[in-house]
Parts: C-alpha cells; sequence; structure tokens
C-alpha cells in the first residue's frame, strides 16, 4: 500500500541531518571534481565507501555535526508556531498530500564476509591520512581531501605503480576470500542479504474435466454453411 507523506510548511524548521547526510552534501562537489565520469550511482557508491573508509576519528568529527544540527533543530522546534492546516511538527494536516513509498532499504551484509577490496586512491589515501593530518593539523576534512588527492595526482609513474600493485593483491585476496566464503542461510554468494519477494495472487487451478460427463453440444449458428445446405436439401427434397 502506498503511503502518504504530507507537504510540510514552508516556515517550518529545516529537519536536521545524519552524519552520512552532512558529509555527502558537503564531499559532493569535491568528489565530482575528482572523478568526472562518474554516473550518479556510482558517485553515491564512492561516496559511501569514503564514508566507510573513514578514521574514527574523522566519523566523529562528522558525528559531532550531526549532533549540532539536531540541537539546532529542537531549538528551532520549541519556537516554532505551526501556520493554519499544519500540525506541530510542520506538516499538513489532511488535504493535498503526496505519494510516499518510504525509503528503499538496501541489503545488508552478513558481517563476516570478506572485506571488499579497495582502489589504488582508497589505499592511498587511508595510508597517508594521518600524515598527511600531521603535516597539517589545523586542516579541514573537506581540504583535507583535496590536498589527498592532489597528492595522488602528483605521483610518479613509479609511485603510482606501487599503489596498483597494492590494488592488484587487494583484489586477489578478496577473490580468494570470496571463494572460499560460505554464506549462511539468507544470504548470497557476495555476502549480501537476499530479500525475499512478496508473493503475488495465486493463480487458479485448471480442473479437469470430468471424462464419465457427457460432450457438450456444440449449437450450429442459424446462419453457418452446413445449416444452409441443409436447408437447400430439404426444399429440394420437397420440389421433387
Amino acid at each position: 500500500m502506498v503511503k502518504r507523506m504530507p507537504s510540510r510548511d514552508p516556515g517550518a524548521p529545516k529537519r536536521n541531518l545524519s552524519a552520512y547526510l552532512l558529509f555527502q552534501n558537503a564531499m559532493r562537489e569535491t568528489f565530482k571534481a575528482q572523478n568526472p565520469g562518474m554516473t550518479f550511482g556510482q558517485l553515491s557508491k564512492y561516496t559511501s565507501s569514503m564514508y566507510a573508509a573513514l578514521t574514527p576519528e574523522d566519523k566523529g568529527v562528522w558525528q559531532g555535526r550531526a549532533s549540532q544540527d539536531k540541537s539546532r533543530y529542537l531549538m528551532e522546534m520549541a519556537t516554532y508556531i505551526p501556520s493554519p492546516a499544519y500540525d506541530a511538527k510542520g506538516d499538513r494536516i489532511g488535504g493535498n498530500s503526496i505519494p510516499y513509498e518510504g525509503p528503499q532499504k538496501s541489503s545488508a551484509r552478513d558481517p563476516n564476509a570478506p572485506k571488499r577490496n579497495l582502489s589504488t586512491y582508497l589505499l592511498y589515501q587511508n595510508s597517508m591520512r594521518e600524515t598527511f593530518k600531521a603535516e597539517n593539523p589545523a586542516i579541514s576534512f573537506g581540504d583535507l581531501a583535496k590536498l589527498t588527492s592532489k597528492r595522488y595526482k602528483g605521483l610518479s609513474a613509479e609511485e603510482r605503480a606501487a599503489w596498483d600493485e597494492r590494488s592488484r593483491l587487494d583484489k586477489q585476496r578478496y577473490n580468494i576470500e570470496i571463494k572460499n566464503y560460505c554464506p549462511p542461510s539468507g544470504y548470497d554468494a557476495t555476502g549480501k542479504r537476499i530479500e525475499e519477494k512478496k508473493a503475488g495472487p495465486a493463480k487458479k487451478q485448471k480442473v479437469p474435466r470430468d471424462p464419465s460427463q457427457p460432450k457438450r453440444v456444440r449449437l450450429i449458428p442459424p446462419y453457418s454453411c452446413t445449416n444452409m445446405n441443409l436447408h437447400l436439401t430439404l426444399c429440394h427434397s420437397h420440389d421433387t
């Protein structure tokens, strides 16, 4: 069943964002500039992998920002006076509404599944992050990402080849581990949870006909060729 999400009061406080959404919004243009050929879907996956690769300290920074944004939202909601036809949260009370099917849930992974291999750049970034932070202690996260990208692009052919080799070995490690991986019930061969498909309406079973029953009589239409021939034959017999 399609849910209904009421439209919001334009004057209502802007809802707070999670740590990941704050990270995504802040880094979107930087990642697009670093990867101009990426599609929207690829950029989303890349952003997700970059966020997952953050150190606990870096992730804590974004969680702190999310906490501040939540405090901001709660303070604004405490003084918010809804407009007519809107509730205390800023949602329309009844009336016009927008169809909403809810958020799409991605398949969870088996925690014991092999860790996915990383690209050359991600291996370089994870390895050099602390070094660059130590060299630039006051640098922001966005500037650190730009610096890392700049340093990576400035690598010599020999240095880049060394990181490519690490990436190749990491991919080899993953392929070996995933080959020997035995997924538990409910997970596929890559460790993703198998989503159950909703059963559709049951099809009607065709009941076999009882052979002992008499065959159905097939009625001949009044103007069929058979009736016409029969009529002509009877008329001819009558005339003779």
